[in-house]
């Protein structure tokens, strides 16, 4: 950072100017490690060391957990059986459309917390919205791994 330029975050390509917060957003603020990039993916998962990106593709993951993560892993070890055998080609299509239910439902967390932020932001009588980030093409990159949990940078 150089002083007396402004700071920026973004979140979802959504860039906001946060220079009123220098003791948070700036050089050795507490969560000056946003400053300068969209980290959305951050602000959901909470993983600041390994998750400042925007990237925000797998993070539906996060939200598939417990007894509902056993099925689900239970659900594609008995579609990748079926689709082997090449049997019961109705079962696989009811396990998949299951499947994909849960990740759309999981997927629609994720867009509310991003939302979260983006409004805690847009509203805050301090920061203010200044533009987008346009954001290259990920398709045929591989989809990040969700984090093992972090501490800040």
């Amino acid at each position: 950072m150089t002083p007396g330029l402004p700071i920026y975050i973004a979140i979802n390509g959504s860039v906001f100017d946060v220079s009123a917060s220098p003791q948070t957003y700036g050089p050795g603020g507490g969560y000056g490690f946003f400053s300068g990039k969209d980290a959305a993916r951050a602000f959901v998962s909470g993983c600041f060391r390994e998750d400042l990106t925007w990237d925000l593709r797998g993070l539906e993951e996060m939200y598939i957990t417990g007894d509902v993560r056993k099925l689900d892993d239970k659900e594609l070890s008995e579609i990748s059986r079926l689709e082997s055998t090449g049997e019961n080609d109705s079962r696989v299509r009811y396990l998949k459309k299951r499947r994909d239910r849960r990740r759309r439902e999981a997927w629609a967390q994720v867009e509310k917390a991003v939302s979260h932020w983006e409004n805690f932001f847009n509203n805050h009588e301090k920061y203010f919205y200044v533009g987008k980030v346009v954001h290259l093409d990920l398709s045929g990159t591989p989809v990040r791994e969700l984090c093992k949990g972090d501490t800040k940078p």
